[in-house]
């Protein structure tokens, strides 16, 4: 499923400009935790990363991994230096209000009826 599908429907906000670089890629799946090695050793290429984290170690395993996109439930606030970062290695970092919970169900309903 594509990423533009996930975030329209599921009320998230790109934070950065990412848009710019005209890439939508396919998400294959979640990576759903707050514990960087457990994304490095779990993680794999397409999976979006939700996380409530918002430093550069998740970028950094973001792009380790060739995750999607990150995304930050809550509307918790994310720093404006990894904003930039995120720009320049062409990352996607979303936002939304949800829970982690009603986000991750969201998107494995949708994962699951798109298979």
């Amino acid at each position: 499923m594509k990423l533009s599908t996930i975030a329209e429907t599921n009320q998230l906000t790109l934070r950065n400009d990412h848009e710019r670089f005209h890439h939508d890629p396919d998400v294959c799946g979640l990576m759903v935790t707050d514990l960087m090695s457990h994304a490095m050793a779990n993680g794999g290429i397409g999976m979006a990363f939700v996380t409530i984290q918002a430093h550069r170690n998740v970028l950094a395993v973001a792009l380790l991994k060739e995750f999607s996109a990150i995304i930050i439930p809550y509307d918790i606030e994310i720093p404006e230096n990894l904003l930039k970062e995120a720009n320049i290695q062409e990352m996607p970092i979303y936002s939304t209000p949800k829970s982690t919970y009603e986000l991750v169900g969201n998107i494995y309903q949708q994962l699951s009826s798109s298979s």
